[in-house]
């Protein structure tokens, strides 16, 4: 909706990501520059979030829109806090909640729930050590909920005109931790396991510092955001024992409940993609980690352990960043090397001398370059074989065709990935027989995803994969008319045909 704004051409995409990244990176240093007092620390930050964040820049996904406004919302209440309680700055945490659950609806209400736990524990610990006058509870935690209610409340309008108010609940509370999570269960951070296997190969072939390199920014991306959160954890917990309830020691709290709720969602899918956005909260809380650990001493060394530690993730992270750079200039002082962006980061491609030779045989298309192919002819395809408004039907996990293509979705659902009910099922067969839908296109997500993949899908059977409901009408009402690469396209059967 928000691209739909400035149009809908991938440069306004482009542009609008660029400067979502921007505003992102500002938000972060802000807040760290209130964790700590050193420069240094201060950049930690934003250092974690360019050397995790920027290879994905064209990641264009709810969940970076849902994590961005919730950085923004612990902001705003690091503002309320440092404020005295002024009412705005508790409304604007609201109204980002409220927008971080038009995104990304789990993940935005775990972060209402840690906006409203910190106001209750803020409450409470004022209180109890009498340190300062504790903000009145009811009246915050009315403001909060109420500016929440007011950023949903177009979004609640939406959804009953329509009559999916149901569905809604449905999807953000039942389905992401029932079907789904029972359907599409995987291991923590199960897309770097093939990571590991293919750098300790390295290692054992003596590429010593590519594979050391990878293996520890592997380890970095999996494990630093969770780590960081149960040491700040801690961290607190020993600091409240100890002295009385400061005003850092609130943003702290902010940065931890905040960073537990955006990392509510990674319990769902833990796939490498989720972690590394939902980790960008948690990075707030390292320079108050390597901050504490300065306190400790080592009798012997007279080095601290978070110097040590803070010395080795510089490190990592400079060459990481040092790594981006390289790759991102080298292009343009060698002829040969291009850039080839895929959807989890860019990768060098030496280019033949053939190439460049007009009369040399053509170069072999990249696996990019074959799936822009294959989306181009299936929409030349689709204008050549129906008219503008016609709808059509395309099934399993692509639905940016409907939108390259500009026809409608003659159902209610916009993928098919086998944690959809019996129901919701039946409903879009019914959807299809009643509107009598000619052309279907069929992707190859059961092939690649559900049969193909050792991690997903493993609770789907070869039997339901190839039999299930929809499979089975298109079958029945459809004809194979033509195959565009891993694409099948169907046609709908006469009434003389059956």
């Amino acid at each position: 909706m928000l691209l739909g704004l400035g149009g809908t051409k991938i440069v306004v995409v482009r542009f609008f990501i660029y400067i979502l990244g921007i505003l992102w990176g500002y938000l972060i240093f802000l807040i760290s520059a209130k964790v700590s007092k050193k420069i240094s620390l201060q950049l930690l930050p934003l250092l974690l979030y360019l050397v995790f964040m920027v290879p994905g820049e064209q990641w264009s996904s709810h969940h970076i829109f849902s994590v961005f406004c919730g950085t923004l919302a612990a902001l705003c209440l690091c503002w309320y806090v440092e404020s005295g309680g002024r009412p705005g700055k508790l409304i604007s945490c609201g109204l980002a909640v409220g927008a971080a659950i038009w995104f990304t609806q789990s993940r935005g209400f775990f972060l209402l729930g840690a906006a409203n736990l910190f106001l209750g524990l803020h409450y409470f610990i004022q209180t109890k050590q009498s340190g300062s006058r504790p903000i009145p509870l009811i009246r915050s935690l009315f403001i909060l909920n109420l500016s929440v209610a007011g950023a949903m409340l177009p979004l609640l309008i939406y959804f009953g005109l329509n009559s999916a108010v149901g569905d809604m609940i449905y999807c953000t509370f039942i389905w992401v931790f029932t079907r789904y999570k029972k359907v599409n269960t995987v291991p923590y951070f199960y897309d770097a396991q093939d990571v590991f296997i293919k750098n300790f190969k390295a290692l054992a072939q003596g590429n010593y510092l590519g594979g050391i390199y990878s293996i520890i920014k592997a380890l970095l991306v999996g494990y630093l955001g969770p780590a960081a959160l149960l040491s700040a954890t801690a961290i607190f917990i020993g600091r409240l024992r100890r002295a009385k309830y400061t005003l850092q020691d609130s943003l702290i709290l902010i940065l931890i409940l905040f960073g537990l709720g955006s990392y509510g969602t990674v319990f769902a899918y833990p796939c490498r993609f989720n972690i590394i956005v939902s980790s960008c909260i948690a990075y707030l809380t390292v320079p108050f980690i390597v901050e504490e650990t300065y306190r400790w001493r080592w009798p012997s060394w007279n080095l601290s352990l978070g110097k040590m530690a803070s010395l080795s993730l510089y490190l990592v992270l400079s060459f990481s960043l040092g790594k981006m750079v390289y790759v991102a200039l080298l292009p343009h002082f060698d002829p040969n090397v291009s850039i080839k962006r895929y959807t989890h980061g860019a990768y060098l491609s030496y280019n033949s001398p053939s190439s460049f030779n007009s009369s040399a045989a053509p170069q072999k298309a990249s696996p990019q370059k074959k799936k822009l192919a294959e989306k181009n002819n299936i929409l030349t395809f689709i204008e050549e074989n129906t008219q503008p408004d016609e709808p059509i039907f395309v099934y399993y996990y692509s639905p940016n065709i409907y939108f390259l293509s500009g026809h409608k979705n003659p159902t209610y659902l916009n993928s098919y990935a086998f944690y959809n009910t019996p129901e919701q099922l039946a409903r879009v067969i019914d959807d299809l027989e009643r509107q009598k839908v000619r052309l279907v296109i069929r992707d190859s997500f059961v092939e690649q995803q559900v049969l193909g993949s050792k991690y997903h899908y493993r609770g789907v059977s070869r039997e339901v994969a190839l039999y299930n409901p929809i499979e089975n009408y298109v079958r029945k009402n459809y004809t194979e008319v033509s195959r565009i690469g891993s694409y099948r396209i169907f046609m709908r059967k006469t009434v003389d045909s059956h």
